[in-house]
């Protein structure tokens, strides 16, 4: 699932990055997500690290 576009996909992720109901979220996944909060002893499987603003494909 690296780098692929998931729609209609719900999970249940730590924001800190503020995102709104309907944006669409880049989203770390495992370990790299509890690195986000340089904390390795919480309990955290999946973080939104961004919100994207558009997609283009070139």
């Amino acid at each position: 699932m690296h780098g692929d576009i998931v729609q209609n996909a719900e999970h249940v992720a730590v924001d800190d990055v503020g995102a709104g109901i309907g944006d669409l979220v880049l989203a770390s996944h495992g370990n790299s997500a509890r690195e986000v909060f340089r904390d390795d002893n919480r309990g955290i499987d999946c973080a939104i690290v961004g919100i994207i603003d558009s997609i283009s494909n070139n």
